[in-house]
């Protein structure tokens, strides 16, 4: 059984895993030395037990362990007798299959037996409704059943194992949020930026990216956002320093114009207070998002959006986005090598879906559908 200095070890190689979650192999190890069993091997699964994860393995080879779990997780002979997890509960294997009814499986002759993993104990640590995670143990029968004291140190130690898997499972949690908001600001109709405090880039969208990297009236540097000149520089960080706030008062949105050294019209930027509870990558360092309007990028309407939101033809469709796009019914004729009569069509069944009467009324209700940001020819 594991001394003091061993059990000090362990607790600590546990609690490690908060910030290295990849170091489980390390804990595996240790629990194998503690419980005298040359097998250790920690997954997670889901329910319908279709997408096991190796948190790693210890005894056996990486690559070892992922092809058992491939050949033999949805049909494990312990995992088919006892499926449901219950989070907390430590289960030896004996009890869920007999050694009897064990030797016969096909797992046990194919796998198990020629590497001595017979007796076997499983720590459910972590389960819900999406995942579940279980440490599993085993040892050759020659080396005996687990204890009554091996049982209770295990006990002893799932409340610590239980605090670092939750841990994990509120921090992927709120990485997916930031991911899913990262991925929503990327689409955005404007190039946005999230900016820190000091007006550092934490995350630029794709047009945003594009306008930095020309560096016509806004760049980013090692110090943070610059703008074409010292002066509107400052402006720009005064703008963003009172969006980003302090301690002691909230942030206040404020805009600006840039002035740009090609003579291309100015970019207008408006900086919003945007602090994240959130933890995570990218979005939980960021205190402002910055959106940026540039007058020669045109809004063009996705035909797909307006096809699937009134049930429009292909041909009623591009239509709309023609006339979203500021062309006259002649004009799309035109472009589209159709007559007007046609068109005016097409009109006529664009302004039945969508109830308006008037084409002043039906642009007005397309233009509050999301569009796609080009930059015009």
């Amino acid at each position: 059984m594991i001394n003091e200095g061993g059990h000090h070890r362990l607790l600590s190689a546990i609690y490690d895993l908060v910030l290295a979650p990849t170091d489980w192999p390390i804990v595996l190890r240790l629990l194998a030395e503690a419980l005298n069993s040359p097998y250790a091997t920690s997954i997670i699964t889901t329910p319908e037990r279709d997408t096991p994860c190796s948190l790693g393995a210890v005894g056996i080879t990486g690559d070892d362990h992922r092809a058992f779990l491939r050949t033999w997780h949805k049909r494990n002979v312990f995992g088919a007798r006892q499926p449901s997890r219950e989070a907390g509960s430590i289960v030896l294997g004996r009890t869920i299959l007999p050694k009897s009814a064990l030797l016969r499986t096909a797992m046990y002759q194919h796998y198990l037996a020629p590497r001595g993993i017979e007796e076997l104990v499983r720590l459910d640590i972590f389960s819900d409704a999406c995942r579940s995670q279980s440490i599993s143990l085993a040892r050759p029968w020659a080396s005996g059943p687990f204890t009554s004291g091996e049982l209770a140190f295990l006990r002893a130690l799932m409340p610590h194992l239980q605090r670092v898997a939750t841990v994990h499972a509120h921090v992927e949690g709120a990485m997916a949020i930031a991911r899913t908001a990262i991925d929503a600001l990327d689409g955005a109709q404007a190039p946005l930026l999230l900016l820190d405090a000091n007006a550092k880039v934490v995350h630029a969208s794709t047009d945003a990216d594009r306008l930095l990297h020309e560096g016509d009236g806004l760049s980013a540097g090692r110090d943070g956002l610059r703008a074409a000149t010292p002066a509107f520089s400052a402006r720009l960080r005064a703008v963003i320093a009172r969006a980003a706030g302090s301690s002691q008062a909230p942030g206040v949105s404020g805009a600006l114009h840039l002035r740009r050294p090609s003579g291309k019209p100015d970019l207008v930027v408006v900086a919003i207070p945007a602090r994240s509870r959130l933890f995570g990558p990218d979005i939980g360092r960021a205190s402002v998002v910055l959106q940026i309007t540039d007058p020669l990028a045109h809004p063009m309407p996705d035909p797909v959006i307006l096809a699937d939101a009134f049930d429009f033809t292909p041909s009623e469709a591009i239509l709309a986005a023609d006339l979203l796009c500021g062309l006259s019914v002649g004009e799309t004729a035109a472009k589209r090598g159709r007559s007007v009569a046609t068109m005016r069509t097409h009109l006529a069944s664009v302004l039945a879906k969508t109830g308006t009467a008037r084409q002043s009324d039906l642009l007005r209700l397309l233009s509050r559908l999301p569009r796609t940001t080009r930059p015009l020819a």
